[in-house]
């Protein structure tokens, strides 16, 4: 029997959002974020591997250039699910993390194929059964808005009312698990240039937060209606972090409001400079680890009564006759030996339990950013 369990983050945002680059965000830089947590977080599988590896090398070359232009990065042509593992460095147990990218023009009715509608519902079905809701939010969209043609604009760039949509259906399928954790991430991307904490000096951390709040305040009024349980938390992230905004330029693809986004690099060297992505794994982290914990909580507590109930089977007395026949067919020895491997499953989930009692108080005690981090 295996303890290590699955869950799922569900992404909800249209294309261009920033969905893959936060992801591979995640996982480049994880290894130097969880340090001092007896923690790994890893990629699970090789195709995971070659995508993380195929879009860092997208996002490297074009800081090579000298100037990043968020249109130069490949948009996805089909879904794919990120395969992670997270694990305590000292177990061999862990949890395997599942979370699905897509191309954001199935995210919209307006832009969505036809022949992607079985996809589409594939991908419903998922962030149904996601204990985690991920909204990306693009922060050009939000704050370089300067009149009311680009306001409007940029509720339908950012696809309010389809969000609102599958908040909806998400915190209703939330809804029906009380007893379970579920959180709602809205996490502003690409925010290099408000925020003065990095390598910019530009400050506009609380303009960012207010526009969000303003912004997806019915996403949050639909989560809080369906799931009155589920965490909702606010997290800015850089993820480039080495480049400030030079140019945002509004126009209409397809129809469709389209904003362009061009960066110069700044800092020493042509290497990114992360910042958010350690909060953002810090929120990630308590929410997976405790929910982990609580299975294995039920896990250990049932182990233990099977454990008792062998040891009692084991010692109990048949009487001479019974004591006697199993002692002759061996039955005697087996009940011996399969209570002494129980007892030692039940110990082992109980030592899982106190290992994560402990990184769960090293995440509580995790400082986040007051600038780029709020729960509401």
């Amino acid at each position: 029997m295996t303890d290590e369990l699955r869950y799922r983050i569900g992404l909800a945002g249209p294309s261009r959002v920033g969905k893959s680059s936060l992801v591979v965000s995640l996982l480049r830089d994880s290894r130097e974020q969880l340090g001092g947590l007896p923690l790994q977080l890893t990629a699970a599988d090789l195709a995971t591997e070659r995508r993380v590896a195929k879009t860092t090398t997208e996002l490297d070359n074009s800081l090579l250039r000298g100037e990043f232009n968020s249109d130069a990065l490949a948009g996805n042509v089909e879904a794919f699910t990120f395969q992670l593992r997270l694990a305590a460095k000292r177990s061999s147990t862990g949890v395997r993390i599942e979370l699905m990218d897509y191309p954001g023009k199935w995210f919209n009715p307006r832009t969505r194929p036809d022949d992607s509608v079985a996809d589409w519902a594939a991908c419903k079905d998922f962030i149904a059964d996601a204990s985690v809701l991920l909204v990306p939010v693009e922060a050009i969209g939000l704050m370089e808005n300067n009149n009311a043609w680009q306001r409007a604009a940029s509720k339908q760039l950012l696809a309010i009312e389809e969000v609102e949509k599958t908040a909806e259906w998400w915190a209703t399928a939330r809804g029906s698990y009380h007893d379970e954790p579920a959180l709602l991430l809205l996490c502003p991307v690409k925010c290099e240039s408000y925020l003065a904490d990095n390598l910019n000096t530009t400050d506009r951390a609380t303009e960012l937060h207010d526009a969000v709040r303003a912004m997806y305040a019915g996403v949050v009024k639909t989560v809080r209606a369906n799931a009155p349980h589920a965490e909702i938390a606010y997290c800015a992230v850089d993820t480039i972090g080495c480049v400030n905004l030079v140019r945002a330029e509004w126009t209409e693809v397809g129809g469709q409001p389209h904003i362009s986004a061009k960066y110069r690099i700044i800092g020493p060297g042509k290497s990114m400079s992360y910042k958010g992505i350690d909060d953002l794994l810090t929120l990630l982290l308590r929410h997976l680890v405790d929910a982990q914990h609580r299975a294995l909580e039920i896990i250990a507590n049932q182990r233990e009564r099977a454990a008792n109930d062998a040891k009692s089977l084991a010692i109990r007395n048949e009487g001479l006759i019974g004591n006697f026949l199993l002692s002759i067919s061996g039955r005697r020895r087996k009940r011996v030996y399969r209570s002494g491997v129980q007892r030692e499953e039940a110990d082992r989930t109980h030592q899982q339990v106190d290992e994560l009692n402990q990184v769960i108080k090293e995440l509580a005690e995790r400082p986040l950013s007051t600038k780029r981090v709020n729960t509401w």
